[in-house]
């Protein structure tokens, strides 16, 4: 797109993706003077559906009708019945009673994506809001309105009403919003973008903050991250393959096609795309020699990486999902002659059960990784200098990322245990059974960025490794007289050679700090070269849906 072109995506309650989710985070400092970001519309079908169910709402005024939500309390204060002038005043108690959480603030993008989560959701017509407050709430997402949202409060029972709370709480002027890097008193910020606070009519309150979006905002930024790791981990394989001469005997296809899994023969396919091109390497061909196999780090990591890459995907199908559902209640049926329904479409259990499995995943392919940086730096195993570093013992070499990888991932294994299998009764026992979602996601998003840079550190040691078998190629071809050796197969040697560009870090021949290294390899990890050669392999969403 051309330089300050701002994407419209449309909002109609059944089409969005993983993918567009991804872009309604906003690409800059959400919120802040200059961000670029898209701007969304509802579609007119979803309008007129809008307007139908609400005006099932407004029919109810004067009727004596007892309806959950619209003219009762809430939970277990269901059974006290609220007149019809006070039905503005029970959404606003609603909001601001339960506008309860505490702790730091989600990232301003994750807010960001909840707004139009919660826009696609009322979207789909059942929830029965005013076509006037859906176009307010889409308004203020397009000023680039990002409210203030704490982490901790919600229990993903009814949804995350905490959170969402808070969402509401600022779009009526009473929150704070996030702007200029900093937060701010929500009535200033939509007084200087020109936007009046929402206002909000019967059963407003509850269709905003009864639902997931907070959940599956969280779990979006979290698959679409595991997805972008699991291929910089597969890649990342590729160069540990080399730097520790091991023999590709394991990718033959045939070893996959009689497990039939589909992971397993997506991650050989994604490794030989890379080792195998150019008929193979000159690394691998000098230092595999006649090995007839390898430890199970390097072995068996298309059956390690393979259940990881599946439960990636099955993670995105539910992600994907309930970004076009309906988690709100009770729920508006239009046309039908029960038209008011109570039900349970607000419980978190599909995000909080997708999140415990999302990091399980995730926190397999970290402790595939980790084990690896252990084999790089042993000498004894790896057949180069220990600590990866020529005359270790005054030098300490790689010693030191090793021991960082190992405690990340110690951090993950606990991090690793399921919060869906907890549940705490809350609401006079009213919500009995609750999933804890709202810390599932929370921290499988952590252990996503741990992984993250548990692979950098593998990354930056696979680098320093080939460099090392490099050097000893070459010294080897000078003793007999023969030309200069390549790094390793041209596609090794491209990405190797990238890597080198992009971080700024050169091989390792003296001890130096390594933190600022270890930094510049997290980011490289986003480079289109640990990328481009094992996209398609891993996640042809087509493919694996036909395959399933």
């Amino acid at each position: 797109m051309a330089a300050h072109q701002q994407e419209t995506i449309t909002i109609d309650g059944n089409s969005l993706t993983l993918i567009t989710a991804m872009k309604l985070c906003n690409a800059g400092d959400a919120g802040d003077a200059g961000a670029i970001h898209p701007v969304i519309s509802i579609s007119a079908e979803a309008m007129d559906r809008v307007a139908e169910c609400r005006r099932l709402v407004d029919s109810l005024r004067g009727t004596g009708k007892v309806v959950y939500g619209v003219n009762t309390g809430f939970g277990s204060l269901a059974t006290v019945v609220i007149p019809d002038d006070k039905l503005k005043q029970l959404q606003v108690n609603l909001i601001r009673s339960h506008s309860a959480g505490i702790g730091a603030p989600i990232a301003p993008e994750i807010a960001r994506l909840m707004m139009a989560l919660r826009v696609n959701s009322l979207a789909r017509g059942h929830s029965g809001v005013r076509p006037e407050l859906l176009q307010a709430i889409v308004a203020a997402y397009n000023a680039g309105c990002v409210p203030r949202v704490p982490c901790q409060g919600t229990v993903g029972a009814s949804g995350d009403l905490a959170p969402l709370s808070h969402m509401v709480l600022a779009l009526m002027g009473e929150g704070e919003m996030w702007m200029d890097g900093g937060w701010v008193t929500s009535s200033t910020v939509l007084a200087m973008k020109g936007l009046a606070p929402i206002t909000l009519e019967s059963k407003e309150g509850l269709a905003l903050n009864n639902g997931t979006p907070f959940m599956l905002a969280h779990l979006c930024v979290a698959t679409s991250r595991a997805m972008r790791l699991a291929e910089a981990a597969v890649t990342t394989s590729a160069l540990s393959f080399e730097a520790l001469g091991a023999t590709y005997r394991c990718l033959d296809p045939r070893i996959s096609a009689v497990r039939q899994h589909y992971g397993q023969t997506a991650v050989a396919a994604a490794l030989g795309a890379i080792l195998l091109r150019n008929g193979g390497s000159e690394i691998n061909e000098m230092y595999a020699g006649n090995k007839v196999q390898d430890g199970y780090t390097l072995r068996c990591t298309p059956q390690i990486l393979g259940p990881a890459i599946e439960e990636i995907l099955n993670v995105r199908d539910v992600v994907e999902i309930e970004m076009n559902s309906v988690t709100d209640n009770p729920l508006v049926f239009a046309g039908d002659a029960v038209a008011f329904v109570s039900g349970g479409n607000f419980h978190g259990m599909y995000m909080s059960n997708a999140a415990d499995r999302l990091a399980i995943a995730v926190q397999l392919i970290a402790t595939l990784s980790e084990r690896r940086c252990d084999r790089l730096v042993d000498g004894h195993r790896s057949g180069m200098p220990s600590m990866l570093v020529e005359g270790s013992g005054l030098n300490n070499g790689f010693m030191i990322p090793q021991y960082a990888a190992a405690a990340i991932t110690s951090e993950n294994k606990v991090l690793c245990h399921p919060a869906s299998v907890d549940t705490i009764p809350t609401c006079e026992g009213t919500e009995d059974h609750v999933s804890m979602g709202g810390f599932a996601v929370r921290k499988a998003l952590l252990i996503v960025e741990n992984t993250e840079k548990v692979v950098a550190i593998e990354l930056m040691m696979a680098c320093q490794g080939i460099g090392l078998k490099h050097i000893g190629i070459v010294k080897k071809k000078k003793k007999e007289a023969q030309k200069p050796a390549c790094v390793s197969n041209t596609v090794v040697e491209h990405i190797y050679a990238r890597l080198r560009e992009i971080t700024g870090v050169k091989m390792l021949t003296d001890d130096r700090p390594l933190g600022r290294d270890e930094e510049a390899f997290v980011r490289a990890l986003a480079a289109p070269e640990m990328h481009d050669r094992v996209h398609a392999a891993l996640f042809d969403s087509h493919c694996y849906r036909v395959h399933h």
